[in-house]
């Protein structure tokens, strides 16, 4: 019984998820503007230093610039870093991370890494002209990046 009421609660959040959660995941209504367009909007910059610390995801990676310590998020999952042939770095490690400082809806701010330098390689995260991350694919009713 208890299994059938939490079927029941989880399926009727996901119906009033709404399209704009949705289409934060890649998919949804495209009609309306994708949620990543805010990264295309903010002020790019680039933060050195070593990972200080690594949050489960969605808490952002900790690099300590030597003037403190900056959290920059969406470093994207680890198979697509894989598939980039590029190792995903680890804590005590030297980046360079290219970021863009993104306020969004709510008013909150972070950085949202664009491409991530460990080393000699670097692997690109989020499409210049969309702000998507390429690891995500495109919408099922359209693709964003027409938006």
């Amino acid at each position: 019984m208890i299994r059938k009421v939490i079927a029941t609660l989880l399926v009727i959040g996901g119906l009033t998820a709404g399209n704009e959660a949705l289409a934060w995941r890649g998919m949804g209504d495209c009609t309306q503007p994708c949620p990543v367009s805010a990264v295309t909007q903010g002020t790019p910059m680039t933060v050195t230093g070593t990972i200080a610390s690594i949050g489960t995801p969605g808490q952002g990676i900790g690099i300590d610039t030597g003037s403190g310590i900056t959290t920059v998020y969406g470093f994207g999952p680890l198979p697509y870093w894989q598939e980039q042939n590029v190792v995903r770095p680890g804590i005590g490690e030297t980046v360079a991370v290219e970021a863009v400082e993104t306020t969004f809806s709510d008013g909150t701010t972070k950085l949202i890494a664009t491409s991530v330098t460990v080393g000699d390689a670097t692997i690109v995260l989020r499409d210049a002209e969309t702000g998507r991350p390429l690891w995500r694919k495109p919408c099922r009713m359209g693709d964003c990046r027409t938006q």
